[in-house]
């Protein structure tokens, strides 16, 4: 992306398409964010978009920590930490069971760490436990990207994704002969 406007570019054309609900585009890293219905448009078509106004796209490599978080005492507070974690710059999807107080993070390692995570947490006033699991997102056995963290089994599942970043795009560089 060369400006502003071409972040705002992509954005409306973006909106224009069918089951997007949401579209966010930052020119200064360059990401896309896109909250979508994938019962009315697919991540592919999306990308495809992408590519037809002359962008590369490059994939986010993204990472998915699960910890154990103790001191809650409700519901309420399990939607405070997911709420709170989802703040962080570079975090995709956040989960957080109140029954077992796992949490689910996936993220982005070149935009945050661990760290930065555990400390939103303590923040909150809850603690993280020990033993941290932090696995490449691409090794789940369920796709992330089909699940709505947020939602549980009482209520009715929702079939609009998360606004979470889709790509990096970039505009190729010309080659001077």
């Amino acid at each position: 992306m060369d400006c502003g406007n071409c972040a705002k570019t992509i954005e409306i054309s973006l909106k224009k398409i069918s089951g997007i609900t949401k579209a966010s585009v930052s020119f200064a890293t360059g990401q896309v964010k896109v909250s979508y219905d994938p019962q009315q448009v697919s991540e592919a078509e999306i990308k495809n978009r992408l590519t037809a106004l002359g962008y590369i796209i490059e994939q986010t490599a993204s990472k998915t920590l699960q910890v154990q978080v103790s001191g809650m005492d409700c519901g309420s507070c399990a939607k405070t930490v997911e709420t709170g974690v989802q703040q962080i710059p570079g975090v995709f999807e956040v989960g957080l069971s109140f029954a077992t107080g796992r949490l689910k993070v996936s993220y982005d390692p070149q935009l945050v760490s661990e760290v930065v995570i555990y400390d939103c947490v303590a923040r909150l006033g809850y603690t993280v436990e020990s033993n941290p699991t932090a696995i490449p997102a691409n090794a789940n056995s369920s796709s992330s990207r089909e699940q709505n963290p947020n939602s549980n089994s009482s209520s009715k599942p929702s079939t609009s994704q998360p606004i979470r970043p889709l790509a990096r795009i970039r505009k190729p560089r010309k080659v001077h002969s």
